[in-house]
């Protein structure tokens, strides 16, 4: 299928590149306060690149250090994301001081909209229908936690944009194109998931089904199961080569375990205790928040309360139907596949911590996106309905601060 454009998707990326580049130079440096919320963990992300620019190396988390400085929070994240920054953020100071910040930001909203982009082809590629595809493509242009993670300085839009990367190139490797450099390329973007951040990790097992698809009654198909093995093989191998370095690196710094200093502590927050799962109405209520209302200090309006429970309603009405859609398809175990796997990923790590932010699904962004976008399409809403009802969240509730 060819990448060719529509004049819809154009006008669908002008205007979610417009919509970021407004949150962009507009959203404060937390904790300074204006009309709209800053992030707060957005100074601990801009410390990790002041960092390697000021040092020329990449930081090392310590104890005593952070106790003294809570900015080196993100220390113990993965480099990739600040690497990239690294560039945006000395050009930024070039042309101004305190421009490094945007510098920085403008990368993430060229992340973002890559990442949309590859949604849109993987979206064309499984359900074989252009409104379907450009329905998915609208929420990664509009949501409240794509548009505003992707306007901030936060490793989540490069996860987002190189996990989009990597379930596209497996469906390619699905439907037979490229072969065994095909293979290679994708173990290598599953294996960079993990240079940008620890949760892309989820994915690997997706490596099991990048083998050419082929129905049980094909009569080739017991005769090439041992090539079908060695694709997937090659796919997992490249990964795991590729993430290896890292993991290496981060037991020589940390052992296998370490004080995690981003949790979300419920004592903290919430004024309980246990993981998440331990206090399962109050974890999902936080969760569905999130999806429409991602800075807590956005929370507590009436107005906002009600927008974000009519925005989860259609939602998950909108997934149910697009889900109904994905299980009459070949490529229902991957997008399922991934869903699953994310799911019970975020369940375990819920078992112990309480972090429940909708931005953590972001390893998953394309499966999300085609199964809620398709809902959309079989509902019968026109395009314009679909991008009222996605950036209705994004651009009221940030500014009904209580």
């Amino acid at each position: 299928m060819s990448r060719h454009t529509s004049h819809p998707l154009i006008i669908l990326l002008v205007a979610g590149a417009l919509i970021r580049l407004f949150f962009v130079f507009a959203v404060p440096l937390y904790p300074a306060q204006t009309a709209l919320p800053g992030y707060n963990d957005e100074p601990l992300h801009l410390e990790y690149i002041r960092y390697i620019v000021k040092w020329d190396r990449l930081p090392v988390w310590r104890a005593e250090v952070s106790d003294a400085n809570p900015l080196t929070g993100e220390y113990v994240q993965p480099p990739f994301y600040y690497l990239l920054c690294n560039t945006a953020f000395r050009f930024g100071e070039m042309l101004r001081e305190g421009a490094g910040l945007y510098g920085a930001r403008l990368l993430s909203l060229l992340l973002g909209l890559v990442a949309g982009l590859f949604v849109y082809w993987s979206a064309r590629r499984i359900t074989g229908s252009e409104p379907a595809a450009l329905a998915a493509f609208i929420p990664i242009m509009f949501s409240p936690n794509t548009v505003f993670f992707s306007a901030l300085v936060t490793n989540d839009a490069a996860l987002a944009c190189v996990c989009s990367m990597a379930f596209h190139s497996l469906l390619l490797n699905r439907e037979g194109y490229g072969g065994s450099m095909r293979q290679v390329k994708t173990g290598v973007y599953l294996g960079l998931g993990v240079w940008v951040k620890y949760s892309a990790f989820v994915l690997f097992p997706l490596g099991f089904l990048a083998a050419p698809f082929s129905r049980r009654n094909d009569e080739e198909w017991s005769s090439r199961l041992g090539e079908r093995w060695m694709a997937s093989w090659r796919v997992l191998i490249t990964a795991a080569a590729i993430a290896a370095p890292l993991i290496i690196w981060r037991v020589l710094l940390y052992g296998f375990t370490y004080r995690d200093v981003g949790r979300y502590t419920p004592q903290a927050a919430l004024g309980v205790s246990g993981g998440g799962l331990s206090h399962p109405l109050m974890a999902l209520k936080l969760f569905l928040r999130y999806a429409a209302a991602p800075f807590e200090q956005t929370w507590g309006s009436g107005l906002e309360k009600v927008i974000s429970l009519l925005f989860v309603v259609i939602l998950c009405v909108a997934f149910v139907r697009g889900a109904r859609e994905v299980w009459r398809i070949s490529e229902r175990w991957v997008v399922f596949g991934a869903l699953i796997l994310m799911g019970a990923a975020f369940l375990a790590y819920n078992s112990r911590n309480f972090q429940v932010e909708f931005r953590l699904l972001a390893p998953i962004l394309t499966p999300l996106a085609i199964v809620t976008g398709w809902g959309f399409e079989r509902l019968g809403l026109p395009l314009w309905a679909q991008s009222i009802i996605w950036a209705a969240p994004t651009l009221i509730i940030p500014l009904l601060r209580p």
